[in-house]
């Protein structure tokens, strides 16, 4: 069909489609081997849309499925790597009790303490006390 008008393929395709057999019978055999030429033409470019849409949303679907079931796979991850993380602490902390990273551990929580009385000011004793937020 190369060299051929588009519209007129198409103006074609819409005359064969309209006829029926028997119509199509009164034509030369030249117009009717154009028409029915035409006809299956735009029959072979729309089932090649169809075809292509239908891959599309094939394609979509699966796309949808793998993020999906990827997400998935990033949870359980993210729960063992802060399963190990935690099983990590739990064991650098029993390996070396009183050791120097225990007691470097004990002397930053006695400086936070420290920190907290000192922002509170003398004689507020914490929640019982009357704090910034208080007229």
């Amino acid at each position: 069909m190369d060299g051929v008008a588009a519209g007129k393929i198409t103006d074609f395709a819409g005359e064969a489609d309209a006829a029926d057999a028997s119509e199509l019978r009164d034509f030369v055999p030249v117009k009717r081997i154009a028409l029915v030429a035409a006809l299956t033409h735009k029959a072979r470019m729309r089932v090649r849309d169809d075809l292509a849409t239908m891959f599309r949303k094939r394609v979509a679907t699966k796309i949808k499925k793998a993020k999906a079931e990827l997400e998935e796979i990033r949870l359980a991850e993210r729960e063992i790597v802060e399963s190990l993380i935690g099983n990590y602490r739990t064991v650098l902390k029993h390996i070396d009790e009183g050791g120097p990273a225990q007691e470097a551990l004990e002397k930053a929580a006695a400086m936070t303490a420290e920190v907290r009385q000192a922002l509170q000011g003398p004689g507020r004793g914490g929640a019982g006390g009357r704090g910034r937020d208080a007229a």
